[in-house]
């Protein structure tokens, strides 16, 4: 990923902005580009709804960096792609929403999308670790938009509750809840990937998941 060009002397973003500004403009503030607002991240604040900032808890943190090791092990291991997290932004479509997903993968076959900033068009996989400031957007705003955008697979951590849930486009180009009554989830745009749910809260040594799934 490249750094903004706010290394030096940086400034909070303007609220309305095309996305090129959006992109060029020096800035260390976390934001998405919403319809030509940007939208100050986990501040609860879309669509003129102003709420309390939240930042990220510890068990966000844990959750969101275990994922970034356990997707990028896992694609780095089977050469399937690379692996981006926030701040790295995707921009859905031309003259649509760019979000800043927690986690998002990007195959071989759609490695013309990245962009230095960047990706443009969307990910084969995204996931969203939820936060108190984020769920609603995450579960709402977000969701409708990986939707339409034909994003494979979605998945929604929430560390709090201890829930995990895991999308797929279906037949109608509606995401459907996949079932996890074992325990475990098999991703598609990851073949071979088989999540034990109970690592996102217990969070084994990586080495004794990367064994598991057969990286070592």
């Amino acid at each position: 990923m490249t750094e903004s060009p706010a290394a030096s002397g940086s400034s909070r973003l303007p609220r309305y902005l095309t996305f090129e500004e959006f992109i060029a403009h020096p800035s260390d503030e976390h934001a998405e580009w919403v319809n030509g607002e940007v939208i100050p991240m986990h501040s609860g604040q879309e669509n003129g709804e102003i709420g309390a900032m939240v930042g990220g808890s510890k068990d966000h943190s844990s959750v969101s960096k275990f994922l970034v090791r356990l997707l990028s092990s896992f694609a780095e291991f089977h050469r399937a792609g690379e692996v981006y997290y926030e701040p790295f932004m995707m921009r859905l479509a031309p003259g649509k929403p760019a979000r800043s997903p927690g986690v998002l993968y990007v195959s071989n076959e759609h490695a013309d999308r990245l962009r230095d900033q960047y990706l443009d068009g969307p990910a084969d996989l995204v996931v969203e670790v939820i936060s108190p400031g984020t769920a609603a957007t995450d579960r709402g705003t977000k969701y409708f938009e990986y939707e339409e955008a034909g994003i494979p697979e979605y998945w929604l951590i929430d560390p709090l509750r201890r829930v995990a849930e895991f999308y797929r486009l279906g037949t109608a180009a509606v995401y459907e809840l996949v079932p996890t009554p074992q325990g475990t989830y098999e991703s598609v745009m990851l073949p071979g990937l088989t999540l034990r749910v109970s690592w996102l809260w217990d969070r084994p040594p990586m080495a004794e998941v990367e064994a598991a799934l057969g990286l070592r």
